[in-house]
Formats: structure tokens, C-alpha cells, sequence
């Protein structure tokens, strides 16, 4: 039973901390540069969570898993989530949100080791479909004459996430 909770309240977590990170994105952004903001969360997101393992004595990375890591961790922050925050200053909140969720998108597209599992699923399939539709509507905007056009503040996000998962597929 105490395990069950524990799943509830780290989903709670999840859920609230995820759900959030938009909207506390476009408060900060009116009086922050938006670069800087999220380099001084991360930083002190990176600072707590070094002392939360200082704390439980966990093993420090040697200078190989450090210097591999960070620069991982910079192209996934600055490709990631400094460009929705960037890119927040033109779109709506809820609009970023709906294009980061294309993440497992890509995720399924560029894993071809996983294809035959990922491919044979219904249910997997039509998520997909109904999330490549969903961000179709995101990316265009409907003009005063009716007409779709491409909503040019999208680009970054795209390039940067685009980026990232070619970075993802080929290990480079």
C-alpha cells in the first residue's frame, strides 16, 4: 500500500513540476531575458540536485563521464528547453507545450532497432497519427481570408528538437 502512494505522489510531482514549467516560463520571460532565466534555473537546479547526492553519498563521475555528459546536457538544455523558452516569447504557453509533445514522435521515428515492436502496435500507431495530426493544426495559423500559413515562430523549436534527434540517432 505505502508503494502505491508513493507512485500517486511521484506522478503528482511529475505532473505539477511538467505542468507548470510552461506557464512559469512565460511569467519569468516578461521581466528575464529568456536565455538568461533558464540558465540561472539550471544552474540552481544543478546545484540541488548536487547536493541531494552529496547527501546520499552517491559516487561523484569521473572527468570521461563528465565531459561526455555535459556536452549532451548542453545541447539538450539549449536545443530543448531554452528554445521553447526563447520561442515563448511569441507563441502562446499552450502552444510551445503541444509542439515539445512531438518528442515521442521522434523518439519512435529515429529508434529502427524498435520498429517491428513500435510498427505492430494499434494503439501505439493510432497515437501517433492522432499526435502528428494534432501538430499540424499547432503549426499553421488561419488567416483573416481563411487561408493556413506556417507560424514562422515554430521554426526554432522545430530546428533545435529536429537537431537534437538527429544528434540522438546517429550517437555522435
Amino acid at each position: 500500500m505505502i508503494q502505491k502512494w508513493k507512485i500517486i505522489l511521484a506522478f503528482a510531482v511529475i505532473y505539477l513540476v511538467w505542468g507548470t514549467t510552461y506557464l512559469a516560463i512565460l511569467f519569468a520571460i516578461k521581466d528575464i531575458p529568456p536565455f538568461l532565466m533558464s540558465g540561472m534555473r539550471f544552474l540552481f537546479a544543478g546545484i540541488i540536485l548536487y547536493f541531494f547526492c552529496l547527501v546520499k553519498k552517491e559516487q561523484q563521475p569521473n572527468f570521461l563521464s563528465f565531459s561526455k555528459n555535459v556536452f549532451r546536457g548542453i545541447l539538450m538544455l539549449v536545443g530543448g528547453t531554452v528554445s521553447v523558452t526563447w520561442a515563448e516569447q511569441y507563441l502562446p504557453s499552450s502552444t510551445a507545450a503541444i509542439i515539445v509533445t512531438s518528442v515521442p514522435f521522434w523518439f519512435v521515428i529515429l529508434d529502427r532497432k524498435q520498429w517491428k515492436f513500435y510498427f505492430s502496435n494499434k494503439v501505439l500507431i493510432i497515437g501517433l497519427l492522432i499526435d502528428s495530426l494534432d501538430r499540424r493544426i499547432t503549426y499553421f495559423k488561419i488567416q483573416n481570408n481563411g487561408q493556413f500559413t506556417f507560424n514562422e515562430h515554430c521554426y526554432p523549436i522545430i530546428g533545435c528538437r529536429s537537431f537534437l534527434f538527429v544528434y540522438k540517432y546517429f550517437q555522435w
